[in-house]
C-alpha cells in the first residue's frame, strides 16, 4: 500500500513536469524569442503614431511643447495616458512564438485581410518603427458567470521579418475608431 502511494506521486510530478515543459515549448515556439521593435527605438522620441486598417486611419500627433492631437477629428486634444500605454507596450511586447513557413493571411496579416499597421515617427517624420498586426487570438474563458464574455483576447497574431508570429499583447487600442483617442 505505501509503494502505492509513492507511485502515485511519482506519476503526478511527472505529469507535471511534462506539462511544463509542453506549455514552455508553445510559449516560446521552440525558437529564439525577440522584441517587435527594435530595442534602440526611444518613446521619448516617439511624435506620431499612424494606424492604418484599410479605410480606417487615426494619425496622433505631438507638438515640440508635448501635446498630443487626433488628426482625424480637427486636431483634437489626444488621451496623452492611452498613447503612453499604447506605445510603451509596443515597445515592450515580445514574441510569443513564431509560426515560420505559414501563409501570412491565415493570420489577418495582409492589407486584404484586415491587418492593422502602426508606424512610430519621429519629429521630422521619419519611421522609427512599424508593427503589422494581425487577427486578435482568443481563449475560451474559464468563467461561469453569464455577464463573463465566452471568449477573453490573450495576445495577436503579428508580422515579424515578413513571417507570421504571435504576441501575447492584443492591442485592443489598434482598433480604436478616431474618436475613442480624444480627450
Amino acid at each position: 500500500m505505501k509503494n502505492a502511494w509513492y507511485l502515485i506521486i511519482v506519476v503526478i510530478v511527472c505529469g507535471l513536469a511534462l506539462r511544463r515543459a509542453a506549455a514552455r515549448r508553445w510559449n516560446q515556439g521552440g525558437e529564439k524569442r525577440g522584441k517587435l521593435v527594435a530595442a534602440s527605438v526611444d518613446a521619448a522620441a516617439v511624435r506620431c503614431v499612424a494606424i492604418e486598417a484599410g479605410e480606417r486611419r487615426v494619425t496622433l500627433t505631438s507638438d515640440a511643447s508635448g501635446v498630443w492631437r487626433v488628426r482625424e477629428c480637427g486636431d483634437s486634444p489626444a488621451r496623452v495616458s492611452l498613447i503612453q500605454m499604447f506605445v510603451s507596450d509596443l515597445l515592450r511586447a515580445t514574441v510569443a512564438r513564431r509560426l515560420t513557413g505559414n501563409d501570412p493571411t491565415g493570420f489577418g496579416l495582409t492589407p486584404e485581410t484586415g491587418a492593422v499597421t502602426v508606424r512610430l515617427l519621429d519629429g521630422d517624420g521619419g519611421e522609427l518603427a512599424r508593427v503589422v498586426l494581425g487577427r486578435v487570438i482568443a481563449r475560451q474563458n474559464p468563467g461561469t458567470e453569464e455577464s463573463v464574455p465566452d471568449k477573453v483576447a490573450v495576445g495577436r497574431h503579428v508580422l515579424v521579418d515578413g513571417e507570421p508570429a504571435t504576441t501575447a499583447n492584443p492591442f485592443p487600442q489598434a482598433d480604436y475608431p478616431a474618436e475613442k483617442w480624444k480627450e
